[in-house]
C-alpha cells in the first residue's frame, strides 16, 4: 500500500514537472518573439535609410534587396514560431485536463533567473524521492513475503481460550502420532506438495533479492540525474554569461556599422552580418536562458521536489496522508527509514 501512494506521488510530481516544463517553454517562445520583434523594427529601419539613399542615388538597389531579404525571413521566423506556442498551449491544457480550445495562455515573455542552488545538498534528501520510496517499500514487502513463505512449512491450527484453557485441538494434536498430525482438527499442513512449498520460499527469496537490486538502481539513478542536473547548471551558467558579452559586442557592431554605411564609409553587406550575428547571439542567450530554467526544473524532480522542506515516505502516515516535512535528530541526521 506504501508502494502505491509512493507510486501515486512519483505520478504527481512528473505532471508538476511536465506542467512547469510546458509553462518555461511556451514563455520562452514568447520571449523569443520579442527578440525577433526588436529585429523587426531595426531591419525595418535598415530597409528605410537603404531606400533613402537608393533614391538618392548613394546606395545599389543590391542593398535594398538585401535588406527586404534579411527583413522578410526574420517576419517569416517570427510568425513560424506561433505554431510551437501554440502546441506547448495545448500541452499545458491537456495536463491542466482542460480541452485544448478552451484554454489560453496571454503572450508574456518570461522574466525570470535560474534560483541559486545552495552549496552541499545533503544525499538523504534523495530518500524523499516517491520512485525510490516505492523501490525500498516494494523491497520491504518482498522480504516480509520470505516470511511468509517460511510460516507455510509450519502446522496451521485454530487456538480459542474457554475457561482459561486452550482448545482440546491443541491437546488432541500432541496425543497422536507424529505421523497423524495432518490429521488432526483444525489442522492443515499437507505432508507432500511436491516441493511446492520449498519452491515457494526460493521464489520469495528471489524475489526480494531482485527488489533488492532494483532499489538500489533506483537509487543509482536519482544520484546520477542529481549530477546531471547540477553539472548542467554549471555549465549552463558560463555559457549564458559568455553569450551575455558576446550579445553586448554584437548590438555595438550593429551601432557601429549602421553608422559607417550611414556616413558611406562601408557596405550594405557589412550591415547585413551585423544584424544576423547579432539576432543569432540574442536568441541562442534566450535558449540558454530557458535550458538553465529547465535543468532546476529537472534538478527540483531529482531530489523529489526540491531541497527546502524535506519529506520522506518512512511511515505509513506519512504515505497514507499528506507528507509532513522530516523532523530532524537531536544530531542533525536525517530520520532513518522504518
Amino acid at each position: 500500500m506504501q508502494a502505491s501512494v509512493a507510486n501515486y506521488e512519483n505520478v504527481l510530481l512528473t505532471v508538476k514537472s511536465d506542467v512547469a516544463e510546458y509553462y518555461i517553454m511556451a514563455r520562452f517562445i514568447d520571449q523569443e518573439l520579442a527578440i525577433l520583434k526588436n529585429n523587426i523594427d531595426l531591419q525595418q529601419k535598415a530597409l528605410d535609410l537603404t531606400q533613402v539613399r537608393h533614391e538618392g542615388g548613394v546606395a545599389s538597389g543590391l542593398d535594398v534587396s538585401e535588406a527586404e531579404t534579411l527583413l522578410d525571413t526574420t517576419q517569416a521566423d517570427y510568425i513560424g514560431l506561433g505554431v510551437q506556442r501554440t502546441q506547448f498551449e495545448h500541452a499545458l491544457a491537456v495536463l491542466l485536463g482542460k480541452a485544448p480550445a478552451d484554454f489560453s495562455l496571454p503572450n508574456s515573455p518570461l522574466d525570470l533567473k535560474p534560483p541559486v542552488i545552495p552549496t552541499g545538498l545533503p544525499s538523504d534528501l534523495l530518500e524523499r524521492r516517491p520512485d525510490v520510496a516505492a523501490a525500498e517499500r516494494t523491497m520491504a514487502a518482498n522480504n516480509a513475503q520470505i516470511g511468509v513463505a517460511r510460516t507455510a512449512f509450519y502446522p496451521s491450527l485454530n487456538l480459542s481460550g474457554s475457561g482459561g484453557l486452550l482448545t482440546g485441538n491443541l491437546a488432541q494434536l500432541f496425543s497422536v502420532p507424529a505421523l497423524f498430525w495432518s490429521a488432526a482438527a483444525n489442522l492443515t499442513a499437507p505432508l507432500y506438495t511436491g516441493g511446492q512449498l520449498q519452491g515457494n520460499l526460493v521464489r520469495a527469496q528471489a524475489t526480494y533479492d531482485e527488489s533488492v537490486a532494483g532499489y538500489r538502481q533506483q537509487v543509482l539513478t536519482a544520484f546520477q540525474q542529481v549530477e546531471d542536473a547540477l553539472s548542467g547548471l554549471r555549465v549552463l551558467e558560463e555559457q549564458a554569461a559568455a553569450y551575455d558579452k558576446a550579445v553586448q559586442s554584437a548590438q555595438q557592431t550593429v551601432d557601429i556599422s549602421t553608422s559607417r554605411y550611414r556616413e558611406g564609409l562601408a557596405n550594405f553587406l557589412e550591415v547585413i552580418t551585423a544584424q544576423v550575428t547579432l539576432l543569432t547571439n540574442q536568441r541562442v542567450a534566450d535558449q540558454i536562458l530557458e535550458q538553465r530554467l529547465l535543468t532546476t526544473v529537472q534538478l527540483i524532480q531529482a531530489l523529489g521536489g526540491g531541497w527546502q522542506g524535506s519529506t520522506t515516505y518512512t511511515t505509513a502516515t506519512s504515505l497514507t496522508t499528506t507528507p509532513q516535512p522530516a523532523q530532524p535528530t537531536p544530531d542533525g541526521a536525517a530520520p532513518a527509514r522504518q
